[in-house]
């Protein structure tokens, strides 16, 4: 396929392509574009194996090398002898190291920067048995080297290969074809949990319908609407006993500061301690109105002097202990017995009503489906946006512009 005669013609031609489609096409495609490329690269890979297996050569001569010069010392040729055998051990191993990837630009481009450090580390671990081996094979070993010198060379010559433009290109498209793949999986399965919330919301509101329909059914009722009636005698019932509690606690409240002084010297502590806390209950339960007598029995102690107060309040108070009589304590105490009958009644009445429970329930139900609808809501709009700030229709024309500029096709994705 001739990439350079559709880049230079005056119309491109219109090309749509699918979206799982471009890896393959990419590929299939490339291949004129990157032919010289990779012919370079094998070409270097051959020279690299034959490489390896002329350096194999040259160890296994190495080996069996004779000494120039047979009459040196023993001691030498110990020396000789086992640095000769570690050097071929440890060439032998860096060779096996040295294994050809396949035609993978990022899988070569790594290989090539593993070789360097390999290379690295071996030199350093043979530089002394080569100085020494020099000494009695000089030839055997200039010729190794040259042959490791060519291994280099050759990775070197790689690594200047995969700097091509045409390389950079062809990896960033198929990065950006990835990365596009990756999206539209993505997309898919935000689309996925999208479409089951918006089922969910459909459902959750279809029941809330269902439940306001329940509820004003109920609320159309006698039943509700005796209910409701009673409710109003209550709470109207519940606000005369406040406002009854609230007058008699006040009271006592006027003659606290003097009643519980003389509380600390009565025998009755706990009597006079209920009435302090709560006088109304403490008055339901004064059958004999003994109140009365402990009143009385305050007012002989205020006027002895026996209680020190201010003669000011001395007055005050005085005139508030005669307020309390029993006529004041039956009434109160009769109208609170009364409205406590008067509530129980109608407490029963709305008891026997079995509407309100089912009201109730309903309520709940509606409470519980209307925070689902929120939450759902709040989970749709949180969908909507991922999908949205993945800019899919943005990524995918900035790809078909370079998909385009690369090929010489009018490249779409669809």
């Amino acid at each position: 396929m001739n990439f350079f005669k559709r880049l230079f013609s005056r119309k491109p031609e219109d090309l749509t392509l699918k979206q799982i489609e471009l890896e393959d096409w990419l590929e299939e495609n490339s291949e004129d574009l990157l032919k010289e490329i990779n012919h370079n690269i094998k070409k270097k890979f051959s020279e690299i194996e034959k490489t390896k297996t002329e350096l194999m050569s040259k160890l296994s001569k190495l080996g069996k090398a004779e000494l120039l010069n047979p009459d040196i010392p023993e001691r030498e040729k110990h020396i000789m002898h086992g640095n000769r055998l570690n050097y071929i051990q440890k060439t032998e191993s860096f060779l096996e190291t040295i294994k050809l990837p396949e035609l993978d630009y990022d899988v070569i481009n790594d290989f090539c920067i593993g070789f360097g450090a390999q290379l690295k580390e071996f030199n350093q671990h043979t530089s002394k048995g080569y100085f020494v081996l020099t000494n009695f094979f000089d030839k055997e070993m200039k010729e190794i080297a040259f042959l490791i010198k060519n291994l280099e060379t050759n990775i070197i010559s790689i690594i200047n290969i995969l700097k091509d433009k045409r390389i950079k290109q062809f990896k960033l498209l198929s990065k950006k074809i990835r990365e596009l793949n990756e999206l539209n999986l993505n997309k898919e399965k935000l689309s996925k949990d999208l479409l089951r919330l918006e089922d969910e919301l459909e459902n959750a509101e279809t029941r809330k319908a269902r439940l306001q329909e329940k509820v004003q059914s109920l609320k159309d009722s006698k039943d509700f609407n005796d209910f409701y009636k009673f409710e109003k005698q209550r709470l109207d019932i519940e606000k005369e006993i406040n406002e009854l509690r609230f007058k008699f606690n006040n009271s006592i409240k006027a003659i606290d500061k003097v009643l519980r002084k003389y509380m600390h010297s009565s025998l009755k502590k706990d009597f006079i301690s209920h009435y302090l806390e709560q006088p109304l209950h403490a008055l339901e339960k004064d059958n004999k109105f003994e109140i009365l007598d402990i009143l009385n029995r305050l007012k002989q102690e205020m006027n002895k002097g026996h209680i020190e107060i201010k003669e000011k309040q001395k007055h005050k108070i005085l005139r508030q202990i005669q307020k309390i009589t029993k006529d004041y304590l039956v009434k109160i105490k009769t109208r609170f017995e009364e409205l406590k009958n008067e509530k129980k009644k109608v407490n029963d009445k709305m008891e026997r009503l079995n509407i309100i429970m089912d009201y109730k329930e309903l309520q709940y139900q509606a409470e519980h489906i209307h925070n689902k609808i929120l939450k759902l809501t709040e989970q749709i709009t949180e969908k909507k946006d991922q999908i949205f700030n993945l800019n899919i229709i943005q990524k995918t024309k900035q790809l078909e512009k370079a998909l385009s500029d690369f090929s010489g096709y009018n490249i779409r994705i669809k």
